[in-house]
């Protein structure tokens, strides 16, 4: 591998200026689609858990539909026998197992959303922050052509025509 031309202070500045727009370019774009990239997976997430608390409350929905169909069945007979008791009990246990497990859900569920609607609104936040380094990068990329275009002019116009004409004498 060739060493970077620094002979001259005017290569070197010419060489500085093209990693100063290049540089900034590639960590603003992998910065931005690794944000890209987290901000739609986050926002799933969030679609999912909403999906999820949709089904669950169909799911509470139909558990007081159950208890109303409890109540109404025992409401209805006045003289249960004891078989008929005993089947309500169980169903009566199996309901509440039910609430119970579909309320730590739903807690779950709550805590799921609102953690991943923070890391969103993080995301968000860190867009912002795309705008500040876009500028910056503009910033970094004028100074960069600048710093190119001078360092060869005056690598060309102070060196590089003098040692043509060096070399040409020479070849004759």
């Amino acid at each position: 591998m060739q060493n970077i031309p620094t002979d001259s202070l005017y290569k070197f500045m010419a060489i500085s200026g093209i990693i100063l727009i290049i540089v900034p370019l590639v960590f603003i774009y992998n910065y931005y689609n690794k944000l890209l990239v987290e901000t739609y997976n986050i926002s799933l997430e969030v679609d999912i858990l909403e999906t999820e608390a949709k089904h669950l409350s169909e799911e509470v929905l139909s558990l007081k539909e159950d208890v109303s169909d409890l109540e109404n069945r025992t409401g209805i007979k006045g003289n249960l026998t004891i078989d008929e008791k005993e089947v309500i009990r169980i169903e009566a246990i199996n309901l509440s197992e039910t609430n119970k497990s579909i309320d730590t859900k739903n807690k779950e569920l709550e805590i799921k959303l609102i953690t991943t609607k923070n890391r969103l609104e993080i995301s968000s936040v860190l867009q912002t922050d795309i705008k500040t380094l876009l500028l910056l990068g503009k910033i970094f990329g004028v100074l960069g052509s600048i710093l190119t275009v001078t360092g060869f002019s005056l690598w060309y116009n102070k060196i590089q025509i003098y040692q043509d004409k060096i070399l040409k004498e020479n070849a004759k």
